[in-house]
């Protein structure tokens, strides 16, 4: 079986790939991280396969994303993975492991649970809505309070 771990920023990367090494202790693991990333703290087995990606582990812009995004599925893709293990359950990583083309797709989080990735794609694009939705709103209610704020200060400083 091949089985790819996905990297993602959080603190659980490592402890997911020595719990794959362990779960799966007959199978050939890929380990898909950005460029430049550090592998001398990866586990050297000769099962591990390391793949760099055509990212460097920056946030991106829709632009970028969209082409990098591409880039990154046609590595997937290429390595025709039986498990594609993610360690966040983000629309962005729904996304990606829905059009990995990977026969399953597991998610290993934060409390350290190995569980299937429930795959929604309507649910996944409205929880994406709701989040830009909101996170606008915060933008503007937060420029317009200091807007507010520094108006009330000049006025304060003149009486």
């Amino acid at each position: 079986m091949k089985i790819g771990i996905f990297y993602s920023y959080g603190a659980q990367f490592s402890e997911a790939v020595n719990f794959i090494l362990q779960k799966y202790p007959n199978d050939n693991i890929i380990i898909f991280l950005p460029t430049d990333y550090p592998t001398e703290n990866l586990p050297s087995d000769n099962r591990v396969k390391i793949v760099s990606l055509s990212w460097d582990g920056s946030h991106l812009t829709l632009k970028k994303g969209a082409y990098t995004f591409t880039k990154i599925l046609r590595t997937l893709r290429k390595n025709k993975l039986d498990l594609l293990v993610v360690l966040f359950d983000s629309p962005r990583l729904v996304f990606l492991s829905m059009f990995s083309k990977a026969k399953s797709v597991y998610v290993y989080n934060v409390f350290s649970e190995f569980k299937p990735l429930q795959i929604k794609l309507t649910s996944t694009i409205i929880t994406s809505i709701i989040k830009l939705i909101y996170g606008y709103t915060t933008f503007l209610y937060i420029r317009y309070y200091i807007k507010c704020f520094q108006i009330n200060s000049k006025k304060s400083k003149q009486l």
